[in-house]
């Protein structure tokens, strides 16, 4: 390629990996990347007189399944939701989305089986779920009432059935129940079963610690740091149990696949600092991410936002 000064040069530069690599030359170039997460490439065009003009392009590079990121949202009268797409610091820029249905805690969840986590919420006064199938500005595409309202009751959101589709479910702390429909609509439980040796103040998530494609529920303790994991939808005791995290500092118990192997892993947020620190291996050790994050008053919520 040519300009009125000359010959053009382009320069590939792949960054985010553990080895960046450089080309220049013709204005093509591949590169590997071996580790499933999110990448940078940045272009370099120089003209014949030393003049040069770069553009950026954010790479999303995944294994058999997309990757998850965080994201969160500020309960309001319209609850704006801010999603990020990435699990590097500092690059690109989050997704926001305004959600203009009521909600006191908010949600996320593939609601439709497009493979696109979006938006929703639920309100505890009438146990309402207000679920979107887009991330954009809106209103629920579907609003129904499931539980019973005023209860105390915590809402999570999993794919129970392995059929591609996140459904709602709530979680009773007094009594360790959890309480789990297989459609987002209005009905009794599918699926109903206790978790055993349950503490009142242990905090419910849920994700596919086995890598079957069947979503199950944990608890997590938040005065010890403590995650608790069920790999069956049925009355037992955890089959896995660790501490990650600082013990009594006020954490959110979060679940997603950070790396895009298949098998949903766990982190926390603390509310405080704003920091989401990230693990990849359902065990205890040190974060594989930790980034800032956040917004006061601000609940996290999971997901992969953008199909990728």
């Amino acid at each position: 390629s040519t300009d009125d000064l000359g010959p053009l040069t382009y320069d590939f530069e792949w960054t985010g990996s553990t080895n960046p690599q450089t080309f220049g030359g013709v204005p093509t170039s591949s590169h590997r990347y071996d580790v499933p997460t999110t990448y940078t490439l940045i272009v370099t065009v120089k003209d014949g007189s030393n003049q040069t003009s770069s553009v950026s392009k954010v790479l999303h590079v995944g294994g058999t399944t997309p990757i998850q990121t965080v994201g969160y949202a500020v309960p309001a009268s319209q609850t704006r939701f801010t999603l990020r797409l990435y699990q590097v610091s500092g690059v690109g820029q989050p997704l926001k989305v305004v959600f203009k249905s009521p909600l006191d805690v908010p949600l996320a969840g593939d609601w439709n089986g497009d493979h696109v986590h979006t938006t929703g919420g639920y309100v505890r006064a009438t146990s309402t779920f207000n679920l979107r199938n887009t991330n954009n500005d809106g209103t629920a595409d579907l609003s129904f009432v499931f539980g019973t309202p005023g209860a105390g009751w915590k809402p999570i959101a999993g794919d129970w059935n392995g059929d591609g589709v996140d459904t709602v479910g709530l979680y009773d702390p007094a009594t360790g129940t959890f309480h789990l429909r297989n459609s987002n609509s209005a009905g009794t439980d599918d699926v109903t079963f206790t978790f055993t040796g349950a503490s009142p103040t242990w905090l419910p998530i849920a994700g596919d610690w086995d890598g079957d494609g069947i979503d199950t529920v944990g608890l997590y303790d938040p005065a010890t740091s403590t995650f608790r994991l069920r790999n069956h939808n049925t009355t037992g005791p955890a089959d896995l149990i660790f501490v990650f995290g600082t013990p009594g500092a006020g954490l959110v118990p979060i679940a997603g696949d950070w790396d895009g192997d298949g098998w949903d892993s766990i982190g926390v947020y603390d509310p405080a600092s704003f920091l989401f620190s990230l693990k990849n291996l359902n065990a205890s050790g040190a974060a594989d991410y930790q980034f800032t994050f956040g917004a006061a008053g601000a609940i996290p919520v999971t997901g992969d936002w953008d199909g990728f």
